[in-house]
């Protein structure tokens, strides 16, 4: 939790902010959490964060159909130094692990390509989460 905080405040900062791009499935917008006032809040704040200049957001729409991480979320990450080791960070139930192989890496990233391809545009995402925010 407390790294997911740092990371958001580190989208903003005016020294170096941090370049994310992130593509999320219809059905995670759909889920009601917290009741409505609470979901309207998070999904406004989600297309806030959206028009930052280093934040690409994509919804990968219901109509899109079977995809390759359907089973799981994942986080690539890079890192700007060259001897820093790109890693693919896998959240489960119980825990979690970082991949450094090269192959899953450059497998998790052509996964990402494909999602990034079959989502909604970012303007077209942003339009659809603030429309979820006003019903």
């Amino acid at each position: 939790m407390t790294v997911r905080l740092i990371r958001q405040k580190r989208l903003t900062s005016d020294d170096d902010p941090l370049e994310l791009s992130v593509v999320v499935d219809e059905s995670a917008l759909q889920r009601q959490i917290g009741g409505p006032e609470v979901m309207r809040d998070q999904l406004d704040h989600m297309a806030l964060v959206a028009e930052l200049p280093t934040v690409t957001l994509q919804v990968l729409p219901y109509s899109s159909g079977p995809h390759a991480a359907m089973t799981s979320g994942f986080t690539l990450l890079s890192f700007p130094q060259p001897n820093d080791p790109q890693l693919l960070f896998i959240e489960y139930v119980t825990g979690s692990v970082h991949i450094e192989n090269a192959e899953e890496l450059r497998r998790a990233r052509l996964i990402f390509d494909q999602l990034r391809a079959q989502a909604l545009g970012p303007s077209e995402s942003i339009e659809l989460i603030s429309e979820l925010a006003r019903r």
